[in-house]
């Protein structure tokens, strides 16, 4: 039997919290709102009938924003069985970013200045950048591709 939606999020989240990060879960069933801090970083994840989402915001300094990623099942109707396809990838994108985060792999640029992301996606590293105006990601295949001209910890240890 295939699992209902927001079970791997659901999942996912608990180990953040088993990982000492705060979580904090408002409502409950088919509509749940997971806010989640951590050292430098603050996550909301939202699991509904209507839709799936992730904001996850980078603050080292927790003054004020240095880069911003999203993930979200936009305007599919996900609670539409034709749409059930889409809500299983984005509940996979979103569990595999917070297992990643657990996991030490969300990559953090060391630069000041500079806010830069890197984590696994889709069998290879998405790097997330902030401009001067807007936030840019590409995909590479290997680590060290992605994080080329810079130089990288752990988010999370």
């Amino acid at each position: 039997m295939a699992e209902a939606i927001g079970e791997k999020i659901a999942r996912a989240v608990g180990g953040l919290a088993e990982h000492g990060l705060a979580v904090n879960v408002e409502g409950k069933g088919e509509g749940r709102v997971y806010r989640i801090r951590g050292k430098g970083c603050r996550l909301t994840v939202e699991v509904g009938r209507r839709g799936l989402s992730l904001g996850f915001t980078l603050d080292r300094q927790e003054a004020s924003p240095e880069l911003t990623y999203h993930v979200d099942t936009d305007l599919y109707d996900i609670s539409d069985q034709k749409q059930q396809w889409f809500a299983v990838e984005i509940e996979d994108e979103i569990a595999s970013f917070l297992g990643a985060l657990e996991g030490g792999q969300v990559r953090v640029s060391r630069r000041p200045g500079k806010a830069v992301i890197v984590f696994p996606r889709g069998g290879g590293y998405a790097r997330v950048e902030r401009g001067r105006i807007l936030t840019s990601e590409k995909h590479y295949e290997r680590l060290e591709d992605a994080e080329r001209g810079d130089s990288f910890l752990p988010l999370l240890a």
